[in-house]
């Protein structure tokens, strides 16, 4: 979803111009994009702050029908037709939002893909992209032999002779283009636009080529929607001579912006400074820079094994090292949705000190021991418990013993290394009851049942290892008649305070 900004070094004047088109609305049976207009408006940010196209050639049109973009086009073709015959023009026509394999759906009207792609080939200019982000485009691309392809190099013989046109679709003919709530915006856009600002940068040299940015883009969007229903996969026709490859952006050039440089490669996820809202995700070898808009981010690096984060704050025409990384506790980056796995596994061994399952009796001492399964919105723990508890009076002595297993479920809040969360306990327990006497006295055993709120409170002193405290209330149904006394009552419920502590080691 990103019009390609061709900077051209070339001894001849040089002119770019860009038209972009991004409309939330199709036809009227269509459901309403979120993104197709914000990718626009994020599209003309990097051409005209890194692509170099003054601001004064950028056409934006935000939610137009077929008769402005006819309009525009023609506007376009008058304006470029004034120029010197001599100097060098590259235009770029870039549309996010509905389409089919015939036409593009603005907002109840329809443009034509062959009619978009004839005005684009007639405007008189030296080089022509035209990029399309929308659902079947691909059709643009496969109609004259192309196919779904790897990476391609585009060269050019002499920049100053560059000629023809280029095509890129964010998906093959029949594909799904597809937008992605967390990354808040089309899933090719978005990576084009991060390799466009330094992430495709492989050779290092400041300037992003086409060869990089499409490699770059091709690669994270078929494995970001390797999880999804259906592939994506970007396609592309060209017609363009020469031998030396295009440049389509220069990190360095970009004097109103900041640059974030990788001290280690890895997979980057780039945050606002609240760390709510996804800015970028890229990848980038060790040196490799990343150009951003001045503020504060929050940064998180992801590896096989962990997650590091740390805030940083990117100055205008300053590079920022993306260094002092700290490790983020596995618990917390799997709730993130930064972590690796989707899920995060854990052993937890606790002990504390639990009311007893009867009233009269006094709270003895209790240990567990179990597996906590992480998710991105709910903490699972299953675990054993152990109870052992002593009444005793004139008469007797009661030894009270009790083996379970209960299912706990945590919502955590996290800030910084420490974790709070309500917790729901359900459990069942098989209790027995002995007697020392110098009467009689009858020993009894029963299954108890329990269900009950708490409130659980964890640190994170290390990326593995997490200490808890947890205390709440048990209601407890239990049958007095196999416990106490055979004409007691069948049933009977007691509310049972609990105090915890535990230690969790991750395992993955």
């Amino acid at each position: 979803m990103i019009a390609l900004g061709l900077v051209l070094a070339a001894s001849a004047a040089e002119h770019r111009y860009a038209l972009i088109l991004g409309h939330n609305q199709g036809d009227f049976d269509e459901a309403s994009l979120q993104f197709a207009q914000r990718d626009a408006r994020r599209v003309g940010e990097v051409l005209t702050s890194m692509g170099g196209v003054p601001s004064r050639n950028l056409i934006l049109l935000e939610a137009p029908d077929a008769g402005q973009v006819r309009g525009a086009l023609d506007r376009l073709d008058k304006e470029l037709s004034e120029l010197p015959e001599d100097d060098q023009v590259v235009v770029f026509v870039f549309y996010s939002g509905h389409a089919d394999a015939s036409a593009l759906h603005l907002g109840g009207t329809r443009l034509a893909l062959k009619e978009l792609e004839a005005s684009v080939q007639a405007l008189p200019a030296d080089a022509r992209v035209l990029l399309l982000d929308a659902c079947r485009t691909g059709e643009l691309t496969r109609r004259k032999g192309a196919t779904v392809v790897q990476p391609f190099e585009i060269v050019v013989e002499d920049p100053g002779d560059a000629q023809g046109m280029a095509i890129i679709t964010s998906a093959s003919a029949g594909e799904d283009a597809q937008e992605s709530d967390r990354l808040a915006g089309g899933v090719f856009t978005h990576h084009l636009v991060t390799g466009m600002r330094g992430a495709a940068d492989a050779s290092g040299e400041g300037s992003v080529t086409l060869t990089e940015a499409y490699r770059y883009a091709f690669d994270r969007t078929v494995a970001t929607t390797s999880a999804a229903p259906t592939l994506q996969h970007p396609s592309f026709k060209f017609d363009l001579s020469g031998s030396s490859e295009l440049i389509l952006t220069r990190t360095h050039s970009a004097a109103e912006l900041g640059r974030l440089r990788a001290e280690v490669a890895g997979h980057y996820l780039l945050f606002d400074q609240a760390g709510r809202e996804l800015v970028a995700e890229f990848e980038v070898p060790v040196g490799g820079t990343v150009a951003v808009q001045p503020g504060v981010y929050l940064v998180r690096r992801r590896s096989p094994s962990r997650l590091d984060e740390a805030r940083v704050e990117a100055s205008a025409g300053q590079v920022v090292a993306l260094s002092g990384l700290k490790p983020v506790p596995i618990g917390q980056a799997t709730r993130r949705g930064g972590a690796p796995d989707r899920t995060a596994v854990a052993l937890q061994l606790g002990g504390g000190w639990v009311g007893p399952m009867l009233t009269d009796q006094e709270a003895g001492p209790s240990l567990s021991a179990g597996l906590r399964v992480e998710t991105s919105w709910l903490s699972v723990l299953a675990r054993a418990r152990y109870q052992t508890s002593e009444h005793d009076n004139a008469q007797l002595v009661q030894q009270q013993t009790l083996v379970g297993g209960e299912l706990a479920l945590v919502r955590y809040l996290d800030v910084r290394s420490v974790s709070l969360g309500p917790q729901l306990t359900a459990g069942v327990d098989r209790v027995w009851q002995t007697y020392e006497t110098t009467g009689e006295a009858r020993d009894g055993q029963s299954w108890v049942g329990r269900v009950g709120p708490a409130a659980r409170l964890e640190w994170s002193p290390l990326a593995r290892v997490n200490l808890g405290l947890e205390g709440g209330l048990d209601v407890v149904l239990a049958n007095q008649s196999d416990l106490e006394d055979p004409g007691a009552a069948a049933l009977a419920t007691s509310v049972v305070p609990r105090a915890m502590v535990d230690l969790g080691v991750w395992l993955r």
